[in-house]
């Protein structure tokens, strides 16, 4: 698993148009991207805070539409890798984001991040290595409900 799945909730689905150069502009489906505070153009989210999904691979011209699952703060929940082992006592840690292109991952943020974990995904055994969590990004995180 590449990047962040949405699990449950229902998908915003909003085009956006890629940030012309720099480092920031390759990206691939399932990273989590932003919009450059001054331009409003996509961008690969690196720190701070996200705007949502992308649905695709960054098109690699800024006049290709690219799709964004934006994310709420509402009942969703995401999969997203867990950076250490995965352990009975993840459900209700507040964890930072990794940004790494392709391979998102979060990790215990010692109570502050953008991230909640609700529980250890079933599909890996608890104590996996980088194994799978569900959880919500949690609305201080999110770059929607600030209304950019």
């Amino acid at each position: 698993m590449a990047g962040v799945a949405r699990l449950t909730g229902r998908p915003n689905v909003n085009l956006y148009k890629q940030h012309t150069g720099g480092s920031t502009t390759s990206w691939k489906a399932g990273d989590l991207v932003k919009l450059d505070a001054t331009a409003g153009d996509l961008l690969i989210a690196t720190a701070g805070h996200i705007q949502g999904m992308a649905l695709a691979g960054s098109p690699g011209d800024v006049t290709t539409d690219c799709p964004v699952d934006v994310f709420t703060s509402d009942d969703s929940s995401f999969c997203v890798k867990y950076g250490t082992t995965t352990a009975a006592t993840l459900p209700g840690k507040n964890c930072d984001v990794t940004f790494t292109t392709g391979a998102i991952t979060v990790v215990d943020g010692g109570g502050t991040g953008d991230f909640i974990i609700e529980k250890v995904d079933g599909r890996d055994t608890v104590g996996t290595s980088g194994g799978r969590v569900v959880g919500r990004f949690l609305e201080t995180s999110l770059d929607a409900e600030k209304g950019l």
